[in-house]
Protein backbone atom coordinates (compact mmCIF):
# COMPACT_ATOMS: atom_id res chain seq x y z
CA UNK A 1 0.00 0.00 0.00
CA UNK A 2 2.37 2.44 0.81
CA UNK A 3 4.37 1.75 -2.71
CA UNK A 4 0.85 2.33 -4.35
CA UNK A 5 0.81 5.98 -2.52
CA UNK A 6 4.60 7.20 -3.30
CA UNK A 7 3.93 5.81 -6.88
CA UNK A 8 0.76 7.69 -6.70
CA UNK A 9 2.96 10.65 -5.92
CA UNK A 10 5.73 10.68 -7.91
CA UNK A 11 3.53 10.35 -10.82
CA UNK A 12 1.32 13.33 -9.96
CA UNK A 13 4.55 15.73 -9.33
CA UNK A 14 6.22 14.51 -11.96
CA UNK A 15 3.46 15.51 -14.62
CA UNK A 16 3.50 19.30 -12.76
CA UNK A 17 -0.09 19.38 -12.44
CA UNK A 18 -0.10 19.01 -8.94
CA UNK A 19 1.42 21.62 -6.56
CA UNK A 20 1.06 20.85 -2.76
CA UNK A 21 0.31 23.49 -0.67
CA UNK A 22 2.11 23.22 1.83
CA UNK A 23 5.43 22.53 0.33
CA UNK A 24 4.20 25.91 -1.71
CA UNK A 25 3.90 27.94 1.65
CA UNK A 26 0.57 29.38 0.01
CA UNK A 27 -2.13 31.31 1.71
CA UNK A 28 -5.60 32.84 0.00
CA UNK A 29 -7.41 35.62 1.45
CA UNK A 30 -10.59 36.30 0.52
CA UNK A 31 -10.51 40.21 1.09
CA UNK A 32 -13.56 43.05 1.02
CA UNK A 33 -15.85 43.25 -2.20
CA UNK A 34 -14.49 40.15 -3.76
CA UNK A 35 -11.11 40.48 -4.08
CA UNK A 36 -8.39 37.68 -3.55
CA UNK A 37 -5.08 38.01 -2.68
CA UNK A 38 -2.71 35.24 -3.29
CA UNK A 39 0.39 35.05 -0.72
CA UNK A 40 3.61 32.87 -1.24
CA UNK A 41 5.76 32.64 1.53
CA UNK A 42 9.77 31.90 0.85
CA UNK A 43 11.27 28.89 2.12
CA UNK A 44 12.70 31.24 4.87
CA UNK A 45 9.71 33.51 5.44
CA UNK A 46 12.11 36.67 4.50
CA UNK A 47 9.88 37.55 1.50
CA UNK A 48 6.47 36.78 -0.41
CA UNK A 49 5.08 37.40 -3.33
CA UNK A 50 1.76 38.87 -3.56
CA UNK A 51 -0.61 38.19 -6.66
CA UNK A 52 -3.41 40.99 -6.37
CA UNK A 53 -6.03 42.75 -8.68
CA UNK A 54 -5.87 42.67 -12.28
CA UNK A 55 -2.61 40.13 -12.57
CA UNK A 56 -0.78 42.30 -10.17
CA UNK A 57 2.19 40.58 -8.53
CA UNK A 58 4.67 42.37 -6.01
CA UNK A 59 7.68 40.66 -4.15
CA UNK A 60 7.88 42.59 -0.40
CA UNK A 61 11.03 41.72 2.17
CA UNK A 62 10.01 41.12 6.15
CA UNK A 63 10.50 43.87 7.97
CA UNK A 64 10.10 44.52 12.03
CA UNK A 65 9.43 47.45 14.17
CA UNK A 66 8.31 48.42 17.18
CA UNK A 67 4.90 48.18 16.05
CA UNK A 68 4.80 44.83 14.60
CA UNK A 69 5.81 42.76 11.78
CA UNK A 70 4.77 42.84 8.21
CA UNK A 71 6.10 42.63 4.74
CA UNK A 72 7.06 45.41 2.47
CA UNK A 73 8.32 47.30 -0.56
CA UNK A 74 9.14 51.17 -0.70
CA UNK A 75 5.25 51.85 -1.20
CA UNK A 76 3.60 48.35 -0.30
CA UNK A 77 2.99 47.34 3.40
CA UNK A 78 1.49 43.41 3.78
CA UNK A 79 0.07 43.31 7.73
CA UNK A 80 -1.33 40.40 9.26
CA UNK A 81 -2.78 40.07 12.83
CA UNK A 82 -3.98 36.35 13.23
CA UNK A 83 -5.93 35.07 9.99
CA UNK A 84 -6.44 38.90 8.71
CA UNK A 85 -4.54 40.63 6.98
CA UNK A 86 -4.47 44.48 4.64
CA UNK A 87 -2.20 45.40 2.16
CA UNK A 88 -1.62 49.10 2.53
CA UNK A 89 0.07 51.62 -0.39
CA UNK A 90 2.18 54.70 1.33
CA UNK A 91 1.88 57.81 -0.65
CA UNK A 92 5.12 60.07 -1.02
CA UNK A 93 3.35 62.82 1.27
CA UNK A 94 3.99 59.95 4.29
CA UNK A 95 0.17 59.34 4.29
CA UNK A 96 -1.48 55.53 4.01
CA UNK A 97 -3.96 54.09 1.93
CA UNK A 98 -6.01 50.64 1.86
CA UNK A 99 -5.95 48.75 -1.04
CA UNK A 100 -7.16 46.07 0.67
CA UNK A 101 -8.55 45.82 3.98
CA UNK A 102 -10.16 42.60 6.15
CA UNK A 103 -8.92 40.26 3.91
CA UNK A 104 -9.32 36.71 5.55
CA UNK A 105 -7.09 33.83 5.29
CA UNK A 106 -9.39 31.14 3.41
CA UNK A 107 -8.31 27.60 3.12
CA UNK A 108 -4.88 26.80 0.74
CA UNK A 109 -6.15 25.88 -2.65
CA UNK A 110 -3.73 23.22 -5.09
CA UNK A 111 -2.49 25.75 -7.71
CA UNK A 112 -0.40 29.17 -7.54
Amino acid sequence: MKFLILLFAVSCSSDNTYTDPEQEKLTYYMCERDHEIVVKHSDDYGSIVIKYGKNQQVTLHHFVTADGTGYRTENLLWLTNGKMGKLIEKKADGSEVALFGQCKAEKLKLQY
